[in-house]
């Protein structure tokens, strides 16, 4: 069983300018903890030691906070509930939904989250390019973020009907270069589906004598997304808008 230690997460979190309180540091070790032996009966997650959950997991999903907004928030393919259950813990006024189309992983958060007591928690197993047709989660959240999940040029048309008008979509890339060129591809997709890109945020993770290159694009959302967005996936893939 490994043994998870809450200052060693502070200081590497620290580290990489990201502040986080002993309580919340607390929850988030109980939460390895739990991901680590849920590990061994399901394939959650790749990263499997101390330090791995810390970087890879915890600090690269609260990169995003800072530029998080609002009051609602949907994480788009969210596996085993990364950045939707960090961003709970540290956001307690939030309400969270994290989407997957994985059963067994959303299961998962569900009881990760009644585990650590996240009442602002709730997890949906659906396809997003479904679940953004039903009237309940469409153009229904502050902010939307998704982390690693496609190409822009593809995630935008999955995430951003997700978006209320005035609201934030976070797409969580690799290095800049990377996130500059996908950008480019999918400027004419991002206006059709009523945003623009805000800005374009590039950072770097430390830990454990490795650094990892993240780059955060940030959308607004200025008008509806039209009622025929999302299409079906293999449309999307095949027709670039």
């Amino acid at each position: 069983m490994i043994e998870f230690d809450e200052k060693a997460l502070i200081s590497l979190a620290d580290e990489n300018g990201i502040s986080i309180s002993p309580e919340n540091a607390a929850v988030l070790c109980r939460f390895a903890a739990y991901l680590s032996e849920e590990n061994e009966k399901y394939d959650l997650t790749a990263v499997k030691d101390e330090t791995g959950i810390y970087v890879r997991h915890f600090i690269d999903s609260l990169t995003a906070l800072p530029y998080i907004k609002g009051e609602t928030l949907i994480d788009i393919g969210s596996g085993a509930g990364f950045p939707a259950i960090p961003t709970a813990v540290m956001r307690p006024d939030m309400s969270v939904c994290a989407l997957d189309s994985t059963g067994k992983r959303m299961s998962f958060v569900t009881s990760a989250s009644e585990m650590l007591a996240l009442t602002n928690v709730r997890a949906v197993t659906a396809r997003a390019e479904e679940a953004a047709h039903k009237p309940e989660l469409r153009e229904a959240f502050d902010t939307t973020v998704s982390r690693a999940v496609a190409k822009l040029s593809i995630l935008a048309e999955l995430t951003i009907p997700f978006a209320a008008v005035g609201g934030v979509i976070i797409a969580m890339k690799g290095s800049e270069e990377t996130a500059r060129a996908e950008i480019s591809e999918a400027k004419g997709a991002i206006s059709a589906l009523g945003a623009e890109v805000e800005d374009v945020v590039p950072t770097r993770i430390c830990g454990a004598g490795e650094t990892m290159n993240r780059t955060l694009v940030i959308m607004r959302k200025h008008s509806h997304t039209p009622a025929a967005y999302p299409r079906r996936y293999a449309k999307i893939l095949k027709e670039r808008i």
